[in-house]
């Protein structure tokens, strides 16, 4: 599936079924600038959680906005 992951002004299309390594280089310099330090393989963006699993996958949760 394809992700519109938002990070303040920059938007990407990110495609959860391309392993880590094969994701654009500014979606993984992204990643690792939001990862949390206390939780590694976790980082926060503006829509979605995403999750770097042992397995060279980004798994995406939405992030639920106060209405």
């Amino acid at each position: 599936m394809i992700y519109e992951v938002k990070k303040d002004d920059i938007i990407m299309l990110i495609d959860d079924t391309v392993f880590f390594a094969e994701q654009p280089k500014a979606f993984k310099t992204m990643f690792r600038e939001q990862e949390d330090p206390d939780n590694p393989g976790y980082a926060e963006f503006d829509d979605y959680r995403a999750y770097l699993t042992e397995l060279d996958r980004i798994l995406f949760s939405p992030v639920k906005q106060n209405l």
